[in-house]
């Protein structure tokens, strides 16, 4: 694997050492900006990305609560995956196949003809890949990138100063602007590996998977909330089991028999979109257990697995 370390022949062991992610810069490996992750973040740099995120999609939601198709078109108008970062699902090279104004489009339309954002089921970034079909942690990441694309630009010419690597080539491209909450155009002095610029990423920013998706809102509060409907009305599905008291004391249904007896064959980002509209609260109450956890910072990836993840050759797992 020709990792950024490596082409730019840095004396680079583990990522203890370095502040951002050793990625190859030959292919994409399978890491997502988490905005999970970045609003977990206390440092400076974390807050000041998490300011522009909240700016983006504050637009972005606003416009969807209008329904004003026209803004919402431009405002997605400079979302297509970057491949600069060499984060996401492309196997071998980067193949720019992941969000794109058209495909975002249909996304949010759909959103807005379920009425989520006048039932304020939708409020949080992560919201969206929680509830939105076909958009996932790929397509989320890549818009991420598009809007910090003036500050992760900043941090990769601050990383490149601080390990003496020639900036080399100039990227243009568009970001999202906090001060005038709209897309600039912007260009930065960029290191350059095989003709193509590249663009670092903090290592605190990413994951190999979002935490707290669709199958986290679907377990803690659809179908729980069918355990109680169960419980409550005696159905034929509620179990009993005699206690070592010897009182006997009925039971709701466990999770996966009801998936198999009411949801079979369903897609659940529908299912729970239904659900978030008619319990709006419940997508509330599940981004304050999303904050609460991300903020007890279990869900960073250690020095550890990245190194397992982008140096196999180097460390093997156990």
């Amino acid at each position: 694997m020709n990792n950024f370390s490596k082409h730019f022949n840095l004396p680079i062991f583990t990522h203890k050492e370095i502040e951002f992610v050793d990625v190859p810069v030959d292919r994409d490996v399978k890491l997502f900006l988490d905005p999970g992750l970045i609003e977990a973040g206390t440092d400076d740099f974390s807050i000041d990305c998490m300011a522009v995120i909240k700016s983006y999609f504050d637009s972005v939601f606003h416009c969807c609560q209008a329904r004003d198709h026209s803004k919402l078109t431009e405002l997605l108008s400079h979302c297509n995956e970057p491949n600069e970062t060499h984060l996401g699902n492309s196997v071998a090279h980067s193949k720019g196949r992941g969000a794109s104004k058209e495909i975002l489009l249909t996304m949010f339309s759909g959103l807005i003809d379920q009425g989520l954002f006048e039932r304020n089921a939708v409020i949080h970034p992560s919201d969206v890949y929680v509830l939105a079909p076909n958009f996932d942690k790929d397509r989320m990441s890549d818009v991420l990138t598009n809007i910090l694309r003036n500050l992760l630009s900043q941090f990769t010419e601050q990383q490149c100063v601080r390990h003496g690597i020639t900036l080399s080539g100039i990227r243009k491209g568009f970001f999202w602007d906090i001060e005038s909450s709209q897309w600039q155009e912007g260009q930065w002095l960029s290191p350059v590996a095989y003709g193509q610029p590249i663009l670092l990423a903090p290592k605190s920013f990413v994951s190999r998977t979002y935490h707290f998706g669709t199958s986290s809102y679907v377990s803690k509060f659809l179908l729980e909330f069918r355990q109680r409907y169960h419980l409550d009305n005696h159905t034929e599905l509620c179990y009993e089991r005699e206690l070592r008291n010897g009182h006997h004391k009925l039971f709701p249904p466990k999770k996966k028999e009801i998936k198999s007896i009411e949801f079979t064959g369903v897609q659940w980002k529908q299912q729970a979109a239904n659900f978030a509209y008619t319990n709006p609260d419940t997508m509330r109450r599940f981004g304050l257990e999303r904050e609460r956890a991300f903020a007890n910072g279990n869900y960073f990836m250690s020095d550890h697995e990245l190194d397992l993840l982008l140096y196999p050759d180097r460390f093997k797992s156990a």
